[in-house]
């Protein structure tokens, strides 16, 4: 029984390597999509400012905070992932906020 099953979805299904080569090939493109918006805008001084008086850090609360889409007065869904790149990229030590680590370094 199982033979016969294996054997009918090789018929079917199989597809030899050239043949997956050709059907890659003739496939249309797909576009590359980012997962971030296309501009942002906030109060970016502010943000940098504020960031001396932090201790622990919900990364949400704060994107919802600073992080606008621009022309936009509701914050991407991934406000806090960008707000931690963009605090990344101005050499600011992020996992120094980070909740759960700095709980388990001190064991």
């Amino acid at each position: 029984m199982f033979a016969a099953r294996k054997r009918q979805r090789l018929e079917e299904c199989f597809e030899t390597v050239e043949e997956a080569k050709e059907r890659v090939i003739k496939a249309p493109k797909r576009q590359k999509r980012s997962h971030c918006p296309s501009s942002v805008e906030g109060n970016f001084e502010q943000l940098l400012h504020d960031v001396s008086t932090w201790t622990t850090v919900n990364w949400s609360e704060k994107g919802k905070l600073y992080i606008r889409k621009t022309g936009d007065s509701t914050p991407p869904p991934n406000a806090g992932q960008l707000l931690k790149e963009y605090l990344n990229s101005k050499g600011v030590d992020t996992e120094a906020f980070d909740q759960q680590k700095s709980k388990y370094m001190n064991m």
